[in-house]
């Protein structure tokens, strides 16, 4: 059997992961083989001398040694204006096959690099939006889910949360939430908290309080919610700790509430109601927003892991440019 081999990175503005991959010509299927991690966008930028050539290829070079590599693709910040080399944003909607034609390609070091472009919409407030680095981690579920129909809403949680429509395998519509940032902002300097404990364990009781407040009334906006975490610590209901949770159980649920109502009625415009919520993240804050989901919505919820996922974008990727360079030999 065939095998191919190709660099796949994930460089965001705070990490770079970089992993050696192995493709199955005749299966279609990869895996990866090794990871290895660096600098990201962020700290590179800020750097005197800011070299993404060097960073890339100390991690590199020993896998461009052992193996002919060929493809080296890279998404996320490395291809934004504080990036390696700007990608212009690929328009919704879109699928692998248009996001790959956006593609920004050079050389360095006698290798051809690929960088993916990310996605620009219009979202359902008719506000400009962007993403980098998270649609390959939707072209990996659709890839994973082959052939898969319908309607889904897919939900990124991290530091700017997506929320994104999907109907088939069509990317259609997003929105960016300033969740993740907003919360760590407010935990780290605002009079809401005061110092407790760096780790404990989270509160649910406390957490969903704060989730009920959100949904309570219609009306309600987070930002005249957001003051009881700290008047509920001077009456004494909360304490140093569980005032986290509290303030926690706020911001998801303000998220969440916002999102369906967005998405919901896009849906429904077009005939066809979301079949399914789809959660891409780290465990333990996808489980905090499918509790809240699964509390209000009876639309059903699942997850998947951010690492698994991405690296069959990766591979939808690969498969793609190898098509076009076969068409471009016959």
């Amino acid at each position: 059997m065939a095998v191919e081999h190709y660099i796949a990175g994930d460089w965001g503005t705070s990490n770079l992961r970089v992993y050696l991959c192995e493709f199955k010509t005749e299966s279609q299927t990869s895996r990866v083989l090794e990871v290895k991690s660096g600098l990201g966008v962020g700290a590179i930028s800020r750097s005197a001398h800011a070299d993404f050539e060097s960073e890339f290829f100390t991690l590199a070079d020993d896998w461009l040694k052992r193996f002919s590599i060929q493809k080296i693709i890279l998404s996320g910040m490395v291809g934004s204006n504080i990036g390696w080399h700007m990608a212009q944003y690929s328009k919704c909607p879109a699928n692998a096959t248009t996001i790959s034609q956006s593609i920004v390609q050079f050389r360095s070091r006698e290798q051809e690099i690929h960088i993916v472009s990310g996605l620009s919409c219009n979202n359902p407030l008719g506000q400009f939006d962007v993403m980098r680095g998270e649609e390959l981690q939707l072209l990996g579920w659709l890839l994973k889910h082959d052939a898969v129909k319908g309607s889904r809403l897919f939900a990124l949680p991290g530091t700017h949360n997506k929320w994104v429509l999907v109907r088939d395998d069509q990317i259609l519509n997003f929105t960016t939430s300033f969740t993740g940032e907003l919360f760590q902002l407010l935990c780290e300097h605002s009079v809401l908290l005061t110092k407790g404990e760096t780790s404990h364990s989270v509160d649910q009781h406390i957490f969903d309080e704060g989730v009920e407040l959100s949904f309570h009334d219609a009306n309600a906006d987070v930002m005249q919610t957001l003051f009881s975490t700290r008047s509920r610590q001077i009456s004494g209901e909360l304490n140093a700790n569980n005032a986290q949770d509290y303030l926690s159980g706020l911001i998801i649920g303000c998220d969440v509430r916002g999102a369906l109502a967005s998405f919901e009625s896009m849906a429904k415009q077009t005939g066809e109601p979301i079949s399914e919520i789809v959660l891409i993240g780290e465990a333990s804050l996808c489980n905090q927003y499918s509790r809240v989901l699964q509390a209000r919505t009876s639309t059903p919820c699942s997850h998947s892991l951010p690492t698994e996922i991405a690296s069959h974008g990766f591979r939808a990727i690969y498969q793609e440019l190898i098509a076009r360079k076969k068409v471009k030999q016959t």
